[in-house]
């Protein structure tokens, strides 16, 4: 009876025979169980022995029910499907999974694991090393450290997983800590934060996490909106998107990333950091006591530092030994002082090949540094009209000579010229085949793909492609009853012999997004110098709303593939349609059938509402590939939802929405969208 007694216990249950539910006791638990079972009742702390294995097969139903935890001291095997996954829940709160000193090769695959308050977060590792893929790690609360998992002495392999909705008090999402090495790849972690540090991810305690191709976006924090970095640990983001990351506490510094780890490093590649918000200094980064930051080939834009003394919206440094930021792209980034970069305190800059555009008030302001290398960069359109504070390098944006292509430059070869990029309106900084910034990188950085000289920015502009457009824009402003857009369209081939390519158009309408194609031509001859024609007019109908527009042609393999694109702006002055609900009924403003299947969006998106500023009404627009709840909801600074605009299923397609915000108070707002897997953030400021 005691053999029994342990085997049921033990919950070593194969096939059982009844749908009723399977009761487990605390004590030790292995062999398989299988969704025959459901669900599988949790009623006291249950653990994996060593040298034991437990099995959880696809479709079970985990629930435990009460403050109960699963210690792993052996294998863990809980593998879901794709179709069938794996669920552990809670009837009111549990303890989560605690991994200690198990044996290396545990996987948990397709599983859901929510709705969990413990004090060392929902998965704890601790000298173990499992394999967690495919899983949804969301709504958890963590009491010392990472809401969704918590990593000491660890090093996890962790990919594709989504870890949303968690709280802790360093890395909301997840923290690192003693000399924590995970690989983490694939990853959204979404909407997550720290009542301390880190609202997405935490690092300390000398962690060196590898982060690649991972989103990580809409987390907040008191410092370090998405990441923070301290005491010793080191990071290395490749090919990751950080964005609408926030740091709402007065004076919290580094929305994106927060560094401060003498003895550590931060390597930023091939990554983007975009609409971050802090309320102190560093929109975008703030390093502080740093011996190395390499920030290369990255993308750096939209980015804001609020607050009365808040400073550089991209990047503020204070007491970095050595800064390197090579072929980036920072633009549009905002604050009261420096919007692109701050030097303070024992900082050594090295800055190369990069491009700033546009940023609010100047892009680099020079404050207390040791010594800063500014060569081969181009600065251009800050909101002040001059680049520099005080005190920059001896020469620094004097235009004393000309550079290899014959453009004016300062001794150190900085140029100060438009850098022309593919699309400002959709944030593609792909440079044109005009751009001065083509072949004007450093001639002794590596060569370009294409083997000539280094451009600067972070994308290169490829010298061998076949189809170049250029639009020039004639008549740009549209009378409310409708008239003809005017404008000459050219195609340029560089390559020396003919080819193929698609050449189509679309509109971007005010309150609607994307709409066409208006024209398309599909494997199209272009000859090996140019084709085009001048004097092309487009019907603009007066149904189309009045507002400001952006006509865009393409050049590649129709939809998908673009080789290169050109757009302008025009503005429609007012509309006889009455609004924009059934303006496209007719055929005026179409050459193709735009309304066919093949021509909805393409993926979820988003779009920057207008105007913005605004007051006291703006227009929210977005795009569904397919039918989907959809949530469209505004929150002020302090995460208080002030607005639900959308919470219903919906079609397909290119859709919008009024805000009416004329009972609300000025200040700055977030609006929300989540459809099917997809979830973005923006910011509006509503100005009275």
């Amino acid at each position: 009876m005691k053999t029994l007694a342990t085997i049921l216990f033990g919950a070593v249950l194969f096939l059982p025979l009844t749908a009723l539910a399977t009761e487990i006791p605390g004590g030790p638990v292995y062999g398989h169980w299988y969704s025959s079972g459901n669900p599988y009742n949790i009623n006291g702390n249950i653990n994996v022995p060593v040298d034991s294995t437990l099995y959880i097969h696809e479709g079970v139903e985990v629930i435990f029910q009460g403050n109960y935890m699963l210690t792993v001291d052996g294998y863990l095997e809980a593998l879901g499907t794709e179709t069938d996954s794996i669920h552990f829940t809670a009837s009111t709160d549990w303890n989560g999974i605690i991994f200690s000193n198990a044996p290396d090769s545990s996987h948990l695959e397709y599983c859901t694991l929510g709705a969990m308050t413990a004090f060392l977060g929902f998965i704890y590792c601790y000298y173990s090393n499992p394999v967690i893929s495919h899983c949804s790690i969301s709504n958890n609360t963590g009491g010392i450290a990472g809401g969704g998992i918590t990593l000491e002495s660890s090093s996890p392999d962790i990919s594709y997983c989504t870890v949303s909705g968690n709280s802790g008090i360093t890395g909301g999402g997840i923290y690192c800590g003693n000399g924590c090495a995970p690989l983490i790849s694939h990853c959204n972690i979404i909407g997550n934060n720290a009542a301390g540090e880190g609202g997405g991810i935490g690092v300390s305690a000398g962690s060196n996490p590898v982060i690649s191709n991972c989103t990580i976006s809409d987390n907040w924090s008191n410092w370090g909106g998405g990441i923070v970095v301290r005491d010793g640990g080191s990071c290395t983001l490749t090919r990751c998107m950080l964005n609408h990351n926030n740091v709402y506490t007065e004076g919290g510094k580094g929305g994106g990333i927060y560094f401060t780890s003498p003895g550590g490093s931060l390597t930023v590649t091939n990554s983007t950091i975009s609409n971050c918000f802090s309320n102190g200094d560093g929109g975008g980064i703030h390093i502080q006591s740093a011996d190395s930051v390499s920030i290369t080939r990255s993308t750096i834009n939209g980015n804001y530092a609020n607050g009365v003394e808040a400073v550089a919206g991209a990047i503020s440094s204070i007491d970095c030994h050595n800064l390197v930021i090579d072929h980036c792209d920072v633009v549009n980034n905002g604050s009261l002082t420096g919007g692109g970069i701050l030097l303070d305190g024992n900082t050594n800059l090295t800055l190369t090949n990069c491009i700033f555009r546009s940023q609010e008030p100047r892009d680099i302001q020079f404050s207390n540094y040791t010594s800063a290398s500014v060569l081969y960069n181009d600065f251009y359109g800050c909101d002040s009209g001059l680049p520099f504070g005080p005190n920059p390098p001896e020469g620094l944006g004097e235009l004393v000579q000309v550079n290899a292509n014959g453009d004016s430059c300062d001794v150190y070869y900085n140029i100060f010229l438009d850098p022309v990029f593919v699309g400002l309106y959709n944030h593609d900084y792909n440079l044109r085949w005009r751009s001065p910034s083509i072949d004007a990188g450093d001639p002794d950085s590596p060569l370009d793909p294409d083997n000539t000289v280094c451009d600067m920015g972070r994308f290169y502009f490829n010298q061998d492609v076949m189809g170049v457009v250029e639009l020039y824009p004639h008549v740009t402003v549209i009378p409310p009853e409708g008239g003809q857009l005017v404008y000459d369209g050219w195609v340029y081939n560089f390559t020396g012999h003919p080819g193929r390519a698609d050449i189509w158009t679309y509109a971007f309408v005010p309150g609607v997004g994307r709409y066409g194609p208006l024209d398309l031509y599909r494997n199209f001859r272009i000859p090996p110098d140019s084709i085009g024609m001048n004097d092309i007019r487009q019907n603009v109908p007066g149904l189309a709303p009045g507002g400001d527009y952006v006509f865009a042609s393409y050049v590649g393999v129709y939809p998908n593939t673009i080789i290169d694109s050109s757009y302008f702006y025009f503005r429609k002055s007012g509309s006889v349609g009455g609004g924009i609900t059934g303006w496209f009924e007719g055929d005026e403003w179409l050459k193709v059938g735009d309304l066919a299947e093949s021509n909805l969006p393409g993926a979820y998106a988003l779009s920057q509402n207008y105007p913005n500023p605004f007051n006291a009404e703006t227009v929210i627009s977005y795009q569904l590939p397919a039918d989907s709840h959809v949530k469209l909801e505004v929150y002020n600074l302090l995460g208080q939802k002030v607005a639900t605009l959308a919470d219903e299923r919906q079609q397909a397609g290119y859709r919008s929405v009024t805000w009416d915000a004329s009972e609300i108070s000025s200040g700055l707002y977030f609006y929300k969208l989540t459809a099917g897997d997809f979830a973005e953030t923006r910011r509006m400021m509503l100005v009275k």
